[in-house]
């Protein structure tokens, strides 16, 4: 089963706008590649909170593998990020042998191989309204996901270095906001393994007036719950550390004992998301 973190940043939440040029904060988190790559970026926010979550998410996954791992953001190095967007809002990149594309749709994306006949190979709705169940086998580079409210959202995927060993890394980013998914390969830290199908991603817009951890626990267990088809009321997140350890991650608890399903919980601004990884995608 594969091991995840996720984190999710409102690019438009006021406190996230103009961080760039905060260098102290840039030179406590980023190695000096990583500044250059936020420097040389058209949308140098945008690049700087992409790097930031994909951190955040990597160390989510990273100490769950070596539990008390302390957070040295510079110890997490964002080794390659790689995507193509045109400019008529389609995405094109080769997995492989497989080639396929991501097209941008006002009620989610279409993932599918462009050299075949067209049909869906997975739908991915974004607007809080229920995941489709996918038609075929996604490209094992994406996951399915939800993609909020924003009008275009482009994929990365790449790798980030780690105290814990190498993970495979997946962005998405949209005008409104940035989410990273690190994940290991079926629990195993391998070099350049893309996450696989077993990993559940989901993002959702909160009510702004709701505590978002609260928040966050209670739509990541009804969204599980409508999964594995059982009430939400047997499902609880709870955080148990070690004794005399902080909190440790959070974990899923079903009839009051551990399940096997690993999970992880972001919430930014007006953005909640939360990931799962089960043994198989059809728990």
């Amino acid at each position: 089963m594969p091991i995840i973190g996720n984190d999710i940043v409102d690019l438009t939440d006021p406190g996230n706008k103009g961080k760039f040029r905060d260098r102290r904060f840039r030179d406590r988190v980023f190695t000096t590649e990583e500044g250059r790559r936020i420097d040389a970026a058209s949308n140098p926010d945008a690049m700087l909170w992409t790097l930031w979550a994909a951190k955040e998410a990597a160390f989510k996954a990273a100490v769950k593998l070596r539990p008390g791992l302390g957070f040295i953001p510079k110890a997490y190095r964002v080794l390659t990020l790689r995507w193509n967007l045109r400019a008529d809002g389609l995405s094109r990149g080769t997995n492989g042998a497989m080639s396929w594309e991501i097209l941008l749709e006002d009620e989610g994306i279409e993932i599918r191989d462009r050299e075949k006949p067209r049909r869906p190979v997975a739908l991915i709705h974004g607007r809080g309204r229920g995941d489709t169940g996918p038609g075929g086998k996604p490209p094992p580079a994406l996951l399915p996901a939800s993609v909020g409210r924003a009008t275009t959202s482009v994929a990365r995927w790449g790798l980030i270095d780690t105290p814990a060993g190498c993970l495979a890394l997946v962005s998405w980013r949209s005008s409104r906001r940035v989410h990273c998914l690190a994940a290991t390969n079926g629990g195993r830290n391998s070099r350049g393994a893309p996450p696989d199908a077993r990993i559940l991603l989901r993002e959702e817009v909160r009510d702004v007036s709701s505590d978002p951890s609260a928040a966050v626990r209670r739509a990541a267990i009804h969204r599980l719950a409508g999964v594995m088809q059982t009430s939400p009321g047997r499902l609880e997140v709870r955080r148990e550390g070690a004794p005399g350890a902080p909190q440790g991650p959070p974990r899923i608890f079903l009839d009051g004992r551990p399940a096997d399903i690993d999970i992880s919980l972001s919430h930014d601004g007006a953005f909640i998301a939360f990931a799962w990884s089960m043994k198989s995608a059809g728990l």
